[in-house]
């Protein structure tokens, strides 16, 4: 059935309002109210009458017409003081006074479902970009799930990743489809009671419908069943797990009836987030609901950390195999963005042309991780930095406090062995070799293996393909963090430990000048300033003969520094290295000039 009226359709199959092909955003009382007004539009409904319709047996005042009238307006665009569509009858009610037409087709138009990026608004304050592959399967799943075929989605992904805000996309298009959501979220911590995510779905539940309407779905069985949902919802008694099996399945039994009498009204999505944190009662209450809902027009979109990080239990990882064999079940892969989308997205969160350089750095230190991104645009913005140079300067930006905390406390959960061998690694750089690293950080062979795997295993490090035991951070994000946690002197007593031995390692094989001249210049002054000089003067000379002017201008001055730094400045070096800046800088303007 559908009612028309101007360039609306209402479409009280799916739960529509339409305008033209685009699907307009009603919440559930807000559509109830239009349905009422246009189905009774050839007269005025009373505030009374509208009441015991639309909010029976609950004790509301009348301030909630206004509420929602106000809304209704403004999705049809009615401006303040105009009588049409909705018409304030005063001290009476409301009337729709524009003509109806009755319709008995619900054919939608191909395009009015969309995309889900392309039907809803972005957020200026958080903007939306990529992931559309993704969300076009998203979409197709979720069209299924309207029209009766039920559906479970699990989002894993690492954190930052964006598993919530693609449900949150995934919740707005079912909303503006004519869905009803119910959500609930498992909080971070322990003394979490048991089943707290079905509690707070439960609450969701009856901020839409209300006490009332929940019983009502329950049907024949309201007197029976209503007592445990309400026994969860209202108490949330820790004791309901130790009673037994049989009261749990009856509370299970009840939460079926409640989903199966709900969506006959209207298609409903569950919302479960962070269920790795969920307990495993909560994860076998969603199994045991699970082949009921095949047939119900149901979505429940779960979101869950990667496998790869170790704050996700083995238990959890299990409970999701489990979910998996179900042929209606379907699990994504959340990765970052592409360096174009990650570009696009810091244009949005800036408000202006990201320079691409800063924008490919960027997104080579975050993998595309949009939290990670955003992190770091703001915290580039609040310093003043807007260009490249920001992340250029050695040894990397120290990541914003959200980031390092996130970061940090992946690390910590590795053990203190695997903080000092990756902190090690940090001092190192973004990629590095195991042998390095152990020498460094003073450890036995037989630790260091089982460090790396552990760290490999959570993804903190990655193996480099064309490299024997070569591995680099997942994220340089995580290098800078804990480079960041180790105190100045710290550092200088690493990097000189570094460049010693990658000195002698040079004897023997021909070491890179460049890479050793950085630690030795970084481990100013507690180094010697003669084998900085050294070095920094062989990766200038490296530099020259590679063309790279500008970077050997660079070694060169700060081989100057090293030199200045010492108890007797040789006035010859000083000299020469004057004559060495000046040359490979003339050669610098003179390549400017000719290009």
């Amino acid at each position: 059935m559908t009612y028309a009226f101007g360039d609306f359709v209402l479409d009280l199959q799916l739960f529509q309002l339409r305008h033209g092909e685009q699907v307009v955003p009603l919440e559930p009382k807000v559509f109830d109210v239009l349905r009422y007004l246009v189905e009774h539009h050839e007269r005025v409904a009373t505030k009374r009458e509208l009441l015991d319709a639309l909010w029976p047996n609950e004790l509301v005042t009348e301030a909630v017409l206004p509420t929602n009238i106000n809304a209704l307006r403004r999705a049809l665009g009615q401006a303040r003081g105009e009588k049409t569509p909705i018409e304030t009858v005063h001290g009476r009610g409301y009337r729709f006074s524009v003509p109806v037409m009755r319709g008995n087709s619900s054919a939608v138009p191909a395009r009015s479902l969309g995309s889900l990026a392309a039907d809803l608004p972005d957020d200026e304050d958080d903007p939306f970009v990529g992931q559309q592959p993704l969300l076009e399967k998203l979409r197709k799943l979720l069209t299924r799930a309207l029209s009766e075929q039920g559906q479970i989605v699990i989002l894993r992904g690492e954190t930052g990743i964006g598993k919530s805000r693609i449900a949150r996309r995934l919740t707005d298009q079912a909303r503006a489809q004519g869905a009803d959501v119910w959500s609930g979220a498992c909080p971070e911590g322990l003394g979490t009671p048991p089943l707290w995510v079905w509690q707070e779905v439960l609450r969701s539940a009856k901020v839409s419908e209300g006490g009332a309407g929940l019983r009502r779905f329950l049907g024949q069985s309201a007197a029976e069943l209503s007592p445990w949902l309400y026994e969860l919802l209202e108490d949330g008694d820790d004791n309901m797990l130790a009673r037994g099996e049989r009261d749990r399945f009856r509370l299970y039994d009840a939460l079926v009836r409640l989903l199966t009498g709900a969506s006959k009204v209207r298609p409903r999505v569950l919302c479960l987030e962070d269920l790795h944190r969920a307990d495993d009662a909560s994860w076998q209450l969603l199994r045991l609901l699970a082949p009921h809902l095949e047939s119900l027009a149901v979505l429940v979109v779960c979101t869950v950390r990667s496998r790869d990080d170790l704050t996700t239990a083995t238990s959890v990882q299990r409970h999701v195999e489990d979910l998996a064999r179900l042929s209606f079940c379907s699990r994504f892969q959340v990765t970052g963005l592409s360096e174009v989308e990650t570009g696009q997205l810091l244009n949005k969160q800036l408000g202006r042309e990201v320079p691409h350089d800063l924008s490919r750095l960027l997104y080579q230190k975050t993998d595309g991780n949009p939290l990670f991104l955003r992190e770091l645009s703001e915290g580039i913005m609040a310093s003043g930095q807007s260009d490249s140079d920001a992340l250029r300067d050695a040894p990397g930006l120290s990541p914003p406090e959200l980031v390092r905390r996130v970061l940090l406390r992946r690390v910590e959960r590795l053990g203190e062995a695997a903080q000092q061998l990756l902190s090690a690694a940090a001092v190192v750089g973004n990629s590095f070799e195991l042998s390095c690293v152990a020498h460094v950080a003073g450890m036995e062979r037989e630790s260091v293996t089982d460090v790396v795997d552990v760290a490999l295993a959570s993804r903190v490090i990655v193996p480099l393909p064309d490299r024997v035991e070569s591995f680099r951070f997942a994220h340089e994000l995580i290098r800078d963090t804990l480079y960041s946690e180790l105190g100045s002197g710290e550092r200088k007593r690493l990097h000189q430990k570094i460049a010693d031995y990658l000195s002698q390692q040079s004897s023997l094989h021909g070491q890179g000048a460049k890479e050793i001249a950085l630690h030795y210049y970084r481990a100013l002054p507690e180094a010697s300033p003669g084998n900085a000089m050294t070095w920094l003067s062989r990766a200038a000379e490296e530099c020259e003969r590679e063309a790279a002017y500008d970077d050997a201008a660079r070694f060169y001055r700060s081989a100057l520094d090293a030199v200045r730094l010492m108890s007797e400045p040789s006035a010859t070096d000083l000299t020469l290295l004057n004559q060495s800046l000046e040359r490979v800088s003339q050669r610098q303007r003179a390549a400017e000039s000719a290009n």
